[in-house]
């Protein structure tokens, strides 16, 4: 590309990651990201991190806490923009995007396919459906981590690189400050030995083709040897041994049926394909162009060597692929050399083509993800309601620092994250302070437990039951959704509504304090 063609295609890559991330809704989005809003709003109202009494609290290694670093730069944002929490979040979002679209152009750099190609894989990466979802007016701990990881691997291969190598002192210590970082973040963080063993596989297996004589034939080796390995691992994952295996038939609302391993790939295949966008059959192409061409760059190798090592854990389909994603739409920088042959006029339309196909699905798969998780007869939206507002503010004038139950968790973190109001379903965290520290008989469980039983923390609490009996104690109020009156609560799917009688006949026992056209509160102390 000429520098004036550099200069566009770099302003058209900033001008579609930051116009996908215009919101269509009138509220923030997200389930857990308010959840993750409370302790937003925590760290604004105390000014400091009161819940860390010790430093496995900060990576939310300790029961009642989550990792702390990308809320607490959420907090650090609001605060110095003097802007309140949600409209930030409406600057937030779009920065991070860039962040994470830039890192990525870095780290596409280091796979081969020119200017051209190294454009193309950032543009995947700011049009991947399930970033880009993530990323649309919300805080996100997952999509964080993807875009702090580019980053951090992108200084692994800087570190040994001849060209940059009069200062690796400084960038290893770079490195060492994110990979901190990515676990404070979170928890997929705590993958980071796995980042770095597959960066010491990748520098074998390109050793080992640079040192070759045929280096054609080595790397041939290379790839039947990283294929074996992945293969071997995703046979351990299917068999049950790995501890992320999900549960039975998750995999079934695709294309195929049955339970054979052949069948599980290829719905695995695509739910990968739908999450990353149609510029993933790109990666596919590079596949394919890998077995024929003779050198790699490291980058390269980097990316088979963390997909290889990553099939142990490929079956997590909800939290594994946020970091999958990243060596997958790396390969779209070597898979777009076979398309980009002929006049200039013919390569210029090919990327716009393709761009434009990116830009355009995921867009249409963000609208499809917003109007599919609207539940009109349980008032949901995957955007903060007004009603949950209203009755957030209601709580925060009238009953501050109130403990509450609800018969819809969903609703619940909402109405919390617009209040002072303590719900009981997450009171059990430190951080909205219904728990105090000293309070918490710990047991240590050990980093191995946690690896593979998947466990959130390092410790458990022993008088667990004695804290929620606590809790429960003091609540005060009980928040219902009026859509399912009846219902004991904990999701806003109507088919997996319980039915209490509780809530049913909570207007003969108890006082209606609040209410609007979906919410209601009641003073149901004591019962």
């Amino acid at each position: 590309m000429s520098s004036p063609a550099r200069r566009a295609a770099g302003l058209w890559l900033v001008a579609v990651t930051l116009l996908l991330r215009v919101p269509f809704v009138p509220a923030p989005t997200g389930f857990d990201a308010f959840l993750y809003q409370l302790q937003v709003r925590a760290t604004l109202d105390a000014g400091a991190l009161f819940w860390v009494t010790r430093p496995a609290a900060l990576w939310g290694l300790v029961p009642g806490t989550i990792p702390a670093g990308a809320t607490t730069l959420v907090a650090a944002g609001s605060a110095l923009t003097g802007l309140p929490l949600q409209e930030y979040l409406l600057l937030h979002s779009p920065l991070l995007a860039l962040l994470g679209t830039a890192g990525f152009w870095l780290l596409a750099g280091e796979a081969g396919g020119g200017n051209r190609g190294r454009w193309l894989a950032a543009l995947a990466f700011a049009v991947a459906p399930r970033y880009l979802q993530f990323s649309h007016w919300r805080v996100s701990l997952r999509y964080m981590l993807a875009v702090l990881l580019p980053l951090f691997l992108w200084l692994l291969l800087r570190i040994r690189h001849a060209r940059y190598g009069r200062h690796p002192a400084r960038l290893a210590c770079l490195a060492l400050v994110l990979g901190l970082l990515l676990p404070a973040v979170h928890r997929l963080g705590l993958l980071l030995p796995g980042f770095l063993l597959a960066f010491a596989l990748a520098w074998a297996l390109h050793r080992w083709q640079e040192g070759a004589l045929d280096r054609q034939r080595a790397g041939r080796q290379a790839l039947m040897a990283t294929g074996f390995i992945g293969s071997y691992l995703f046979y351990l994952a299917w068999l049950g041994l790995s501890p992320f295996t999900p549960s039975e038939d998750i995999f079934e609302t695709y294309l195929f049926r049955g339970d054979s391993l052949l069948v599980q790939a290829a719905n695995l295949m695509v739910h990968y394909g739908m999450r990353g966008g149609p510029l993933l059959l790109l990666a596919l192409v590079a596949g394919g162009q890998l077995w024929q061409q003779g050198r790699q760059p490291l980058g390269v190798w980097l990316a088979l060597a963390l997909l290889a090592l990553a099939l142990f854990v490929v079956l997590d389909h909800t939290y594994m692929l946020f970091v999958l994603l990243v060596p997958l739409l790396l390969l779209v920088a070597p898979g777009v050399r076979p398309l980009l042959q002929g006049s200039r006029r013919r390569q210029a339309l090919a990327l716009a083509a393709l761009a434009l196909l990116g830009a355009s699905f995921a867009y249409l798969d963000l609208r499809y993800q917003v109007d599919n998780h609207a539940q009109p007869q349980v008032f949901f939206s995957s955007d903060l309601r007004p009603t949950s507002v209203g009755a957030g503010l209601w709580g925060a004038e009238q009953a501050p620092g109130a403990i509450f139950e609800s018969n819809d968790l969903m609703r619940t973190r909402r109405v919390a994250s617009q209040s002072s109001l303590v719900p009981l379903g997450d009171s059990e965290m430190l951080v909205l302070g219904a728990v105090q520290p000293e309070s918490q008989q710990l047991a240590y469980r050990g980093w191995q437990a946690m690896y593979w039983e998947v466990s959130d923390h390092l410790w458990e609490v022993e008088n667990q039951a004695a804290l929620k009996q606590n809790l429960s104690r003091d609540r005060s109020l009980s928040l219902v959704n009026l859509a399912f009156p009846e219902a004991s609560g904990y999701s806003n799917v109507p088919e997996t509504i319980a039915v209490d009688q509780y809530y049913r006949w909570l207007d003969w026992f108890a006082y209606r304090t609040y209410a609007n056209s979906e919410l209601a509160f009641y003073h149901s102390a004591g019962y």
